[in-house]
């Protein structure tokens, strides 16, 4: 059974988007009330931080993911990197029905995507949702592209 995960790069992406701004906003905030500071700039740009830390992790469609691949299976499990997100898709293919897989990318090449095919009923492929390749790293990426033929 193989495992390929891009946790290091989600964990790094969740700390410096999601939990180091709003943890900045929440302090700001509450020594705003309390009168602590007397001004409210530093709470409008934390808060300017976690709009701007939610637009990249749309944009970019950032996503944890893992990919297992057994010897009857593929599963490549997958949930958006964003505030209050931690539901899971699947994707599960059987090898017999498994046609293969190629990268997209988009946005001027920041958007890096995984494409997997499966073998329909009529000899035609069908593809499933693109999977964000953006967190995992080179080494990843290249066992990636050897497991998949993308």
């Amino acid at each position: 059974m193989t495992e390929i995960d891009n946790k290091r790069g989600t964990v790094l992406a969740k700390l410096f988007l999601i939990h180091m701004p709003v943890a900045l906003m929440l302090v700001t905030g509450l020594l705003a009330v309390f009168l602590v500071i007397h001004v409210w700039w530093p709470v409008l740009v934390s808060g300017g931080l976690v709009l701007a830390g939610l637009l990249i992790t749309v944009i970019l469609h950032l996503q944890h993911v893992t990919i297992r691949i057994s010897e009857e299976k593929i599963h490549v499990l997958y949930y958006p990197v964003r505030i209050l997100a931690n539901s899971y898709k699947r994707i599960e293919i059987t090898k017999e029905l498994f046609a293969g897989g190629k990268f997209s990318t988009s946005l001027w090449g920041l958007r890096r995507e995984l494409i997997l095919f499966e073998w329909a009923s009529g000899g035609e492929k069908a593809s499933y949702p693109p999977v964000s390749l953006l967190l995992f790293s080179k080494s990843d990426l290249l066992k990636i592209s050897k497991l998949f033929n993308a």
